[in-house]
């Protein structure tokens, strides 16, 4: 955010300022927007002195915390709705942000027409019609916007009262992602329209740009939902822009759809009218925004219904069979803004935003868009939070606990960061809690401390239900003391992981009790989202060096006798961050790693590699269960895990009608099916994608472990002919796949970007191959033979590249192989004394 001020607290200075000199209080509401003539918010939030106070502007700038309960989401989206995201400082773009517009012009008003083709599933496209309200600084010749990965249709025209200008002089430049659009004469100063029309592709992964996603739902039916993610560099990717962040402008958003599914936008629906060419087709036209970044634009649209709170403002999108979902959030939502009414004082009628409305996916894996208006969320589960919820709302009525929320909220928003407790047993001085802001590496330098709702469970009395037993730690004190805990026995604080992450003193309790290892009936005893909550915060304090990896190493030593989603699905996440991020793959102790794993796994796969005769009767949950073995007992060698998909990949290739791959497990299957496959079985795969051209046979054919033909794939993608086109634009997607899903992959590119700098010159129109490839796989370089050929490369790019971005890449590149030996011996303890 912006370090000069937000938008509340030029409202708050200016409408208090007003008021001070005198000015009538019905002009100053209806100027503010405070709609109600009694309205509390003017009493108690704008009719008030200024101040200069650093204190009180921090108290107006908000900082969404980092969390992963529901409760903190729901507060981050309403904060996103109740607060205007404030404009981007120039100084956060990195080095590798395309260039950034000339300031010539800029936006005022965008009104925007989208109208996806999602019929077939195998060609999703859009169009795309913009009418842009813009301004000229300077006199100019050429218009330069953002574009990526778009086609303009016809004639673009500018025009102003007077006149139109119109030109087919129009091309996007690949390598900035800048639109130029050049006219027969300079166009004079002034205000002008912009009118262009476009077409372009909707994402299946990564989610960028216009996305179309598919996932099973409760009732184990495939649902999809398209929806946009504007973020970092991503709006150009679906209309002609100004994208970037400092960039202010309104929006007026419509979208095509058959009138049976619903679209949904930042503001509220202004009116639907017949599309009049299509039958049962309609555009939904939505109201005009508020000045906005293009980035914090946001749009969906699928087959969904909401359940409202009593306002109707707070609205629960979900797919139409998902109503324990939408009923969930709905009623917890509902619950939590009356909580930050009652805490904050700030009434929904007094917004200058009229609704939020939340759609939420029910699938296993989880995560969260929020934009102004609209906020995504793909949520498994959901009952975890409803007690959680309701003590929250009960306190927000009741004094004192209302004034420790109140507290709490203004000291979550104006406070960087997230605390980490330290619970300490000792038999002198009892059992206390003292705390410290989280620091993810030794370059964060913070004594802020925090307001932390603390409710424990202990080995005797481990009631993780009863969330009424809530004390709060006052950043103010320097400790909290809890009634004594036995020495030998276990203590949880954070009764189903709400918002806090442990440091080593408890962990290392937990250990020296050897719950996991030498008690097992003690597991069960403690809730399924705390087994999963330690899982997940030792592998945090580990690769943060808060401990060593010797803590998590010997936790996830039960894993055998797991039998709980929850837990698992951690276990998998931090595999992943393991696996790509650390140097595992890289160590000594790699081997040593995998078979440890594969003892854990050893009876899950025993388990989960079974057919079925139909995989519609099989629960979501456990397919992805399923795929996650398949993903790291194959990548790990598992004989069993292998034979199977090895087979699996065969039958389907021979006959795929008889012998189907789910989609849900496909992706991970072809993948684990390809790493030890010869070369009669890739090249069948290879024709297969010729033919059907999906993603997942693209992907799965960079998972090969054999170096001869990986390498052989490479050189199909440098000659373009697996798409049979000159369009490079996403081979960074295969570099990118190759890197996570092969052992060998950086290593074969590498020789491949060698290979292509020796024999072909940089004026080649395949070499923008070699530029994709670098910019991948700089952040992957593990060791000093990678260094060097890396360096190699680069040099021999530098005059194409710049001596800038040259040492930009080389120095990223560097830290990640310093990251890799500064921690060569991460795991030695566990693996030299196990």
């Amino acid at each position: 955010m912006d370090t000069s001020f937000g938008s509340y607290s030029v409202k708050h200075a200016a409408v208090s300022k007003a008021n001070a000199k005198g000015v009538d209080k019905d002009t100053i509401r209806r100027t503010a927007g405070l709609k109600s003539k009694n309205s509390s918010t003017f009493a108690r939030f704008y009719n008030r002195p200024i101040q200069s106070s650093n204190e009180t502007f921090a108290r107006n700038t908000v900082m969404l915390i980092d969390s992963k309960n529901d409760l903190n989401v729901l507060i981050k989206i309403l904060l996103c709705g109740t607060f205007i995201t404030s404009t981007l400082s120039k100084e956060w773009r990195k080095d590798d942000d395309p260039p950034l517009l000339p300031d010539i012009a800029s936006p005022i008003h965008y009104i925007i027409k989208i109208s996806p083709n999602i019929e077939d599933e195998k060609n999703l496209t859009f169009d795309g019609e913009s009418v842009i309200d813009f301004e000229i600084k300077d006199v100019t010749e050429v218009l330069t916007l953002n574009a990526k990965n778009l086609k303009i249709i016809g004639e673009v025209s500018v025009r102003d009262q007077n006149r139109k200008w119109a030109t087919q002089d129009y091309s996007i430049d690949s390598k900035t992602d800048f639109l130029s659009i050049k006219f027969n004469e300079k166009l004079p100063k002034g205000n002008f329209t912009l009118y262009i029309f476009y077409s372009g592709k909707i994402n299946t992964r990564p989610m960028k740009g216009l996305v179309y996603n598919t996932y099973d739902d409760e009732s184990d039916d495939e649902q999809w939902l398209l929806f946009s993610n504007f973020g970092t560099n991503f709006a150009r990717e679906i209309m002609p822009c100004w994208d970037d962040p400092s960039t202010l402008a309104t929006f007026e958003i419509s979208i095509r759809h058959n009138r049976k599914y619903t679209a949904v936008s930042n503001t509220q629906f202004d009116s639907i009218m017949s599309d009049g060419k299509k039958f049962n087709y309609v555009w939904t036209h939505f109201e005009k925004t508020l000045r906005l970044s293009v980035r914090t634009v946001a749009l969906a649209m699928g087959d969904l219904e909401y359940l409202s709170d009593d306002s109707n403002a707070y609205r629960v999108w979900t797919p139409k069979n998902a109503k324990n979902h939408r009923k969930f959030f709905a009623t917890i939502g509902g619950k939590a803004w009356r909580a930050m009414e009652n805490i904050t004082g700030i009434h929904h009628e007094d917004y200058v935003l009229k609704k939020i409305d939340v759609v939420v996916i029910p699938a296993p894996e989880e995560w969260d868009m929020l934009f102004w208006g609209l906020s995504i969320l793909s949520k498994f589960g959901g009952s975890k939070s409803v007690n959680l919820i309701d003590e929250y709302a009960l306190a927000s009525e009741r004094e004192p606990m209302k004034v420790f929320l109140k507290k709490a909220l203004i000291n979550w928003m104006s406070t960087q960061g997230y605390p980490v407790i330290y619970v300490d047993k000792n038999e002198a001085n009892g059992t206390t809690i003292t705390q410290s802001r989280f620091k993810a590496n030794e370059f964060t330098k913070s004594t802020d401390r925090y307001w932390i709702p603390i409710s424990c469970a202990t080995q005797d009395y481990p009631n993780f239900e009863d969330l009424s037993d809530i004390i709060w730690f006052d950043p103010d004190s320097p400790r909290l003391s809890i009634s004594r805990v036995p020495q030998n026995s276990w203590i949880i604080c954070n009764k189903r992981e709400f918002g806090i992450i442990y440091t080593h003193k408890f962990l290392i309790i937990l250990n020296n009790c050897k719950i996991f290892e030498c008690r097992s009936n003690d597991h069960p005893k403690i809730h399924p989202l705390n087994r999963a909550q330690l899982i997940d915060d030792a592998f945090v304090l580990a690769s943060t060096k808060y401990i060593d990896y010797d803590v998590p190493l010997k936790l996830m030593g039960y894993l055998h006798r797991e039998t709980d989603y929850h837990p698992w699905v951690e276990f998998w996440r931090r595999l992943q961050h393991l696996y790509y991020n650390s140097p595992l793959r890289n160590s000594q102790y790699y081997e040593d790693f995998k078979g440890y794993l594969l003892q854990q796994t050893f009876k899950l796969e025993a388990d989960v590699l079974v057919d079925v005769k139909s995989y519609h009767d099989v629960h979501y949950l456990t397919k992805y269960q399923k795929a996650s073995v398949l993903k790291w007992a194959c990548k790990f060698k598992s004989s069993r895990c292998r034979t199977y998909a090895s087979e699996k990949l065969t039958k389907w290739l021979d006959n795929p009608k008889q012998y189907p791959i789910d989609d849900f497990y496909k992706p991970v299957l072809l993948c684990s099916g390809v790493h030890n496959a010869d070369l009669n079985t890739w090249n069948q795969l290879y024709r297969k994608y010729i033919t059907d051209k999906q993603d997942d046979i693209l992907y799965a054919l960079g998972c090969t472990l054999k170096h001869d033909i990986l390498a052989y794939f490479l050189r199909l993608l440098f000659n373009s002919t697996i798409d049979g086109s000159d369009d490079f634009n996403d081979s960074w997607k295969v570099f990118d796949n190759i890197i996570i899903e092969s052992d060998i992959g950086v290593d074969v590119i590498l020789d491949i970007l060698i290979e292509i700098q020796l024999n072909f010159p940089d004026t080649d129109a395949r070499y923008e191959f070699v530029r994709s490839g670098t910019f991948t796989i700089k952040n992957s370089i593990k060791n000093q033979l990678q260094m060097y050929q890396f360096n190699n490369i680069i040099q021999h790019d530098i005059g194409r590249i710049g001596s800038t971005k040259a040492n930009s890449h080389l120095k990223e590149a560097q830290t990640s192989i310093s990251l890799v030996q500064s921690q060569s011996t991460f795991m030695a303890e566990f693996f030299l004394f196990h």
